[in-house]
């Protein structure tokens, strides 16, 4: 089934008096998208101030908007086969550790001052 384009839509896209934000004309580019995705992505475009889908997409191929990756913190890391998990659990050992020590000795420095006033 062809999908009807009303012509006042395709003259509304390149009218002469339609200013072009980015010094380029704007051209019709299809995408093949679920509703559910499409809806996903109406939301994150209103949500960060923009107009239209169209325009986050703009702004996305442009560069102009951040994307941040989601991090995986069981991703390995290339030098020796070390995830971020188990970078942190030993960090996190670390910590524990020197709590452990730092316990001990105050607990020792404790027992030296109290046999000294006694």
């Amino acid at each position: 089934m062809t999908r009807k384009i009303n012509p006042k839509s395709l003259k509304n896209l390149t009218h002469d008096g339609r200013p072009t934000i980015h010094n380029e004309r704007k051209t019709t580019h299809n995408i093949s998208i679920t509703p559910t995705g499409w809806s996903g992505l109406n939301k994150i475009a209103k949500s960060m101030g923009y107009s239209s889908v169209s325009e986050f997409i703009e702004r996305v191929g442009r560069g102009e908007v951040n994307l941040k990756p989601k991090v995986d913190t069981n991703l390995t890391n290339l030098q020796n086969g070390t995830s971020l998990n188990d970078l942190l659990n030993r960090i996190s050992a670390s910590e524990t550790r020197i709590k452990e020590i730092v316990e001990q000795k105050f607990n020792e420095l404790s027992q030296q001052v109290n046999e000294l006033e006694n």
